[in-house]
């Protein structure tokens, strides 16, 4: 049994960022052979840490169009078309791909594509809308990848890594094109946008916690640092998908997250892996240290049986109270007790000093799950 214990340190304001994609990873998309008509396009943030975001300028309210001429494949090959979209009140916009030969300006002119308004996630093809595949969570990001089969030309749809919608193109020997349609002034289109012409990926990943991994506390609006962990690991992993639950105690995973995750473990994939941070809710409700003891060495022992790789990680501080119970958690997580396969280690990060990541005093926002995210994908990375 292999234990590993990470924590990163500090390059950018405390994150340590992800490396420049290389060959036979995700690669972002270039902007320098981008063809660009009409409305203004912007990019921000282009460190490697944020890969690129892409805001939508001023200008009217007409559809304009961003064509990756410089980022073509073949239909014949496999590929993968990644990004992340911040849902709000302004996003309207179209991305996916289509023949490289089709030059209007349109939605309608691309073959096969998402579309986010205010309320839903639509998938469009050839101009018609198939239909609704998810709703939007106003003020999140949420993750989308399109997966291309070029032997079958089959057309995966993943929003948040589920499966959201699936079809078949009828392309030959065709060239084909990424692009994006933008709609309303500076609409964040999306970041992390990256294609890549590999093998699909071959590990599941199963998060098991509370609302910290769930990602979903409306007062918070930080996203899950999962979905930011899968980005930076170029996404080589398959989401089962993420099982944590807001407002969970140990119990509580046993009897409705763990019987889940055991039934949908994939073993045709190279490798699965559950991840696990859970207890603070345990020690703020007063539950008994033994008891909470007990129920993690439980989860991480049946996980382990199913054929899971643990990643058994620190729990959080909360900045309201100092708990004790947290530090003699903690302590024996680090020494790992639990004989879980792998440790990450937050404790000597800039999330136990930092105040400010956690608007609530327990829930990371935006920058405190990218500071969790951070660390994680280090680890994935390896597994």
């Amino acid at each position: 049994m292999s234990i590993i214990i990470k924590c990163c340190p500090s390059t950018i304001s405390g994150i340590t960022p992800p490396p420049t994609p290389s060959v036979g990873n995700f690669i972002p998309l270039s902007w320098t052979g981008a063809q660009i008509v009409n409305y203004n396009f912007t990019v921000a943030n282009t460190t490697p840490y944020t890969y690129n975001v892409i805001n939508r300028g001023a200008g009217g309210q007409s559809f304009d169009r961003n064509i990756f001429s410089n980022e073509t494949v073949n239909s014949d090959n496999d590929f993968v078309f990644s990004g992340d979209v911040m849902q709000d009140a302004n996003t309207s916009f179209f991305v996916g791909f289509g023949l490289q030969s089709e030059t209007g300006l349109h939605y309608s002119d691309i073959d096969f594509t998402l579309w986010a308004n205010s309320t839903n996630i639509n998938w469009f093809e050839s101009g018609v809308n198939a239909g609704i595949v998810d709703t939007i969570d106003s003020g999140k990001w949420f993750s989308y990848r399109i997966e291309y089969i070029g032997s079958t030309g089959a057309i995966k749809l993943f929003i948040n890594n589920v499966l959201a919608h699936s079809t078949t193109s009828a392309y030959s020997s065709d060239t084909l094109v990424m692009k994006i349609a933008g709609r309303n002034n500076n609409t964040k289109i999306c970041k992390h946008l990256a294609l890549k012409t590999v093998a699909q990926p071959n590990r599941c990943l199963a998060p098991l916690g509370d609302s910290i991994t769930d990602g979903t506390v409306t007062a918070v609006l930080g996203g899950s640092y999962i979905e930011r962990a899968l980005a930076y690991t170029n996404n080589r992993f398959y989401s089962n998908p993420v099982y944590a639950v807001a407002g969970s105690l140990t119990s509580n995973v046993i009897s409705v997250q763990l019987p889940i995750a055991v039934a949908n473990i994939d073993l045709t994939k190279t490798s699965n892996v559950a991840t696990l941070m859970i207890g603070i809710n345990d020690i703020r409700a007063s539950v008994a240290y033994a008891t909470i003891d007990a129920n993690i060495q439980t989860i991480v022992t049946d996980l382990q049986t199913a054929g899971y790789h643990v990643v058994l990680q620190t729990i959080l501080r909360d900045f309201g109270t100092a708990w004790a119970d947290r530090t003699t958690l903690n302590n024996n997580i680090l020494t790992n007790t639990y004989g879980a396969d792998t440790i990450v280690d937050y404790t000597t990060s800039v999330l136990e000093t930092d105040g400010s990541l956690f608007p609530d005093n327990l829930h990371p926002s935006q920058a405190g799950n990218d500071e969790i995210a951070s660390i994680l994908w280090l680890t994935l990375n390896t597994l």
